[in-house]
């Protein structure tokens, strides 16, 4: 027997994503601009860069290994653009899944597939259904399938835990749904281009910085232990028949090894963090983003059950199914299973106030990201400035900079902190009216649970007349 949907609906979160998505459209262009002037500009210095060392002679191995890592700005803008075309041709992302997945009309023979049918068209009557009962280690997933049109796969795993969880099951089925209700799924989701690339940003990172600098790095210390090795054979030949004369090989080498080990291997390490801080700060907001849907999906879910034991219960055995690599890139774009377990068992105050300040919290990881990328760029500046014997300035400049650019963003975001603050007010009484246009229904009545909002939406507001008061 299926539970019927409840009778009233709670808002839940935001939809944070979507409003990244405007925001990134907004000033999309300018960054593209800003974006293509930096790499013109850093691909020229380097192949100036090159030229010379070549002609000097003092080429220190393939440096046009060093091109790909002028494509990391690019990795995020280029894979949200795809993904927001793709949302106008939901066509391609659903072939590929059909073939991907091999997935097949619904066969209503197949044991419980009709009762999870009728299930869905009690919660989501527009839904349609596709199956692979042959894949276990994936229970089910949605996609867009059409304009307006939207594809819940149905996997072997699923199946089976329906006859011996029902509750685990459904559970899982209302997490589909609430992505369904808030159009979640055209953005991110199995196949979605964008969490692709979230998924995939260290495996990118290592390819195209990591890899090519370690290269470079070993072809330079062993260039440069030739270089030594020539150099103290050619003073050899020189001072043989001088007597007294002794070649200085020891300082020589401890010259070598001082500029190999006090300057050059930190500044890689240095110059390798701020680019990981680059890659990181296009990536904090949106990975928020998909994680305030996942949790919302849970919260959703757990209030349409009326109890918190389908969600528990159905997380634990998503986890069972996952290990190693996978479920470490699973992390990546779903938030830790500890974390969904905390905040389903949390009170219903607390669970929907944490829910709530997900995305608006993670601008101020973005903050610290930023931080790290300057720290990171300063000290490799001071290092090479103090073992060329230059004056250089110390952690009191650091800390002046530091509280310099956190005033500069609170200022410069203050137009996000006011509208953050609005839709959260406001969202009790949005949230039906947004869950209507994406699942084709009439707006229903929804729980007003007006304190969360009104405390978060106080936050926001506070630091937008921070931000004025900085000016």
């Amino acid at each position: 027997m299926t539970s019927p949907p409840s009778p009233q609906k709670r808002a839940g979160a935001p939809p944070w994503l979507w409003y990244w998505v405007v925001i990134f459209l907004w000033t999309a262009a300018p960054m593209l601009r800003r974006l293509w002037q930096e790499t013109l500009e850093a691909f020229l210095m380097q192949r100036r860069a090159n030229a010379h060392l070549e002609a000097v002679g003092a080429g220190v191995g393939p440096t046009y290994l060093l091109y790909p890592a002028l494509l990391l700005d690019w990795l995020a803008p280029v894979a949200l653009l795809a993904g927001l075309i793709l949302v106008f041709f939901p066509r391609l992302r659903a072939n590929r899944l059909k073939h991907q997945y091999r997935l097949r009309a619904a066969d209503l023979s197949l044991p419980g597939l009709s009762e999870i049918q009728q299930f869905l068209q009690l919660h989501a009557p527009p839904l349609q259904i596709k199956v692979n009962p042959w894949r276990l280690s994936k229970f089910a997933f949605i996609y867009p399938s059409g304009r307006g049109q939207a594809t819940v796969a149905i996997m072997g795993g699923l199946l089976n835990l329906w006859h011996a969880d029902r509750t685990a099951a459904e559970a899982l089925l209302l997490h589909e749904v609430a992505h369904y209700r808030r159009g979640d799924y055209r953005i991110i989701g199995v196949g979605s281009p964008f969490q692709n690339l979230v998924k995939n940003a260290v495996r990118y990172y290592l390819v195209f910085f990591v890899v090519p600098f370690i290269v470079l790095t070993a072809f330079g210390l062993v260039k440069f232990r030739h270089q030594f090795q020539d150099l103290t054979r050619q003073l050899h030949a020189l001072t043989k028949d001088l007597p007294g004369v002794k070649v200085p090989t020891p300082d020589l080498f401890a010259h070598q090894a001082r500029e190999i080990g006090f300057l050059i291997l930190p500044t890689l390490c240095l110059l390798t963090l701020s680019t990981f801080f680059q890659l990181l700060a296009y990536l904090v907001v949106p990975l928020a983003g998909i994680w305030t849907a996942e949790l919302n999906a849970d919260y959703l879910a757990t209030s349409e059950q009326g109890s918190t034991v389908g969600v528990l219960r159905g997380l634990d055995l998503a986890a069972e199914k996952r290990s190693g690599w996978q479920g470490l890139l699973r992390n990546l774009t779903h938030p830790p299973d500890c974390l969904r377990r905390r905040v389903a068992r949390g009170s219903p105050f607390g669970r929907l106030t944490w829910l709530l300040l997900v995305f608006p919290a993670s601008y101020l990881v973005l903050l610290l990201t930023l931080h790290g990328q300057a720290m990171a760029q300063q000290a490799g500046l001071m290092l090479g400035q103090r073992f060329l014997g230059e004056a250089a300035g110390g952690l009191p400049m650091l800390w002046r900079n530091a509280l310099a650019n956190t005033q500069q963003y609170v200022v410069s975001h203050e137009s996000r902190w006011v509208s953050m603050a609005i839709i959260l007010a406001l969202w009790p009484l949005l949230s039906s009216r947004w869950d209507a246009l994406f699942s084709h229904s009439q707006p229903t009545e929804v729980r007003q649970e007006c304190a969360p909002y009104l405390l978060t939406a106080l936050t926001m507001t506070g630091v937008a007349l921070l931000g004025y008061l900085l000016r």
